[in-house]
Formats: C-alpha cells, sequence, structure tokens
C-alpha cells in the first residue's frame, strides 16, 4: 500500500502513521515518531515550512506492505459479506471478475484497509464531529470506530487457494 498524507501547516509533524489490513492482523505503523509531510511530486514547493523538501516535506509515498490470504474453504470458514463496504469477508459472487476463481464470476476474499495519520497536536484524519474536520485525541485512539480512519477507495480482492 501507498499514500500520501499531511499534517497541517501549522500542527506538524506527523507523528503516528497507522495502518489496519482489516483481516484481523495487527495493526502497522509507528506511533511517536516524526514524520515529513508525504505530498506527492513537485508539491514540496518551499512555499511554506509544511512545504519545505528539506525540513518537513518528501515527494515519496508512505509505503506498507502486507499479505492477504483467502483460504480454500474460505466459504465454511470467512463470515459473508453482506454489503459494499463489509472488509474480511468472503463474497460468494465476487464484486469483480476473477480468473482463476471457484464458482460463477468467481467468489474471493473482500478486504477494505485503512490508515490513520495523526499530527503533533494530537489532530487525525477523519470526522468525528461532522464538519469534516477532523478528530482530536482520545476520538484518534485506535479501535473500531470507524470516523478516525480514512478507508481505502476501492477493495483488495483475493481469490481463494
Amino acid at each position: 500500500m501507498q499514500f500520501f498524507g499531511t499534517a497541517d501547516k501549522d500542527t506538524g509533524p506527523i507523528r503516528s502513521v497507522q495502518v489496519d489490513w482489516n483481516d484481523d492482523s495487527d495493526i502497522a505503523g509507528t506511533r511517536n515518531a516524526r514524520y515529513k509531510n508525504h505530498l506527492g511530486k513537485d508539491a514540496c514547493d518551499n512555499s511554506d515550512f509544511a512545504h519545505s523538501e528539506d525540513r518537513a516535506c518528501t515527494d515519496d509515498y508512505f509505503y506498507f506492505t502486507h499479505t492477504y490470504k483467502c483460504p480454500s474453504n474460505a466459504a465454511s470458514t470467512v463470515r459473508a459479506c453482506v454489503s459494499d463496504s463489509d472488509s474480511n469477508c468472503f463474497a460468494a459472487v465476487c464484486p469483480e471478475n476473477v480468473d482463476g476463481a471457484i464458482a460463477g464470476n468467481g467468489s474471493c476474499c473482500v478486504f477494505k484497509p485503512r490508515v490513520q495519520l495523526t499530527d503533533n497536536w494530537g489532530w487525525c484524519n477523519g470526522d468525528c464531529t461532522g464538519t469534516g474536520r477532523g478528530c482530536y485525541l482520545s476520538d484518534c485512539d485506535i479501535g473500531d470506530v470507524q470516523p478516525h480512519w480514512t478507508s481505502f477507495a476501492g477493495r483488495v480482492i483475493v481469490v481463494p487457494k
């Protein structure tokens, strides 16, 4: 997984980067660190401190790797998907056409990983207040609450093997 992320120009640096693979594995990432803003090509334009390439900005992605698994007996061992936003579930009819799938247009396991970045002041991504301004301090605690994460817009599709 690779993604860009930034703290507000007045609240950096990024102090925590967490990745929830949404497959019951441990959350990846670090807390209590200091990260530059990861803004992408040509975004580190030295227009302010947060965009200064040598001090607070990089055009690199945050980059994490993970291996998903979908066992051959997933139909009987993994809970069934019930909605398009479901994760860590088994779809008897996969939402995508998959070569080598078991039945129909294929069965598959479906995952939606998500990320959370927290800045130096305790703000994290999400929408805990309904204002779109993010979440703050204890609202950013890692857990099952959805608003303080940004989910992958697509789905990770894994064919049973």
